[in-house]
């Protein structure tokens, strides 16, 4: 299965290939034969990861000051590693989709 990711440090976006979701108790598998991604939201996000830190701390003083946060309490190391992880986490785009049933579990009724 393909996923659209993007990595928050650079703004840059790749297919990776995924595994399929282990179906559970109560839960559906769908088909997507169309995904669409917001062009606005999307190009938004894509602008402020392309910044370097200083103007990603411009774009976001809130999370700015939950690093400061972070820091008085956890320490500059934890801190540093909370923010690093963040940074390179990839992030999934919003999506619009076109979408069929595909599987469910025999608990879950069909749609």
């Amino acid at each position: 299965m393909k996923q659209l990711t993007q990595k928050l440090k650079t703004g840059n976006m790749q297919i990776l290939e995924v595994p399929v979701p282990h179906l559970r108790s109560g839960m559906v598998l769908v088909r997507n034969y169309y995904s669409l991604i917001s062009a606005g939201t999307e190009g938004s996000t894509v602008k402020a990861a392309r910044k370097g830190y200083i103007g990603k701390a411009k774009e976001r003083p809130q999370q700015v000051k939950q690093v400061i946060d972070t820091l008085k309490i956890q320490g500059p190391v934890q801190t540093y590693r909370a923010v690093m992880k963040k940074l390179f986490h990839h992030l999934l785009p919003v999506y619009s989709y076109c979408w069929a049933f595909c599987a469910n579990t025999n608990k879950t009724p069909p749609l």
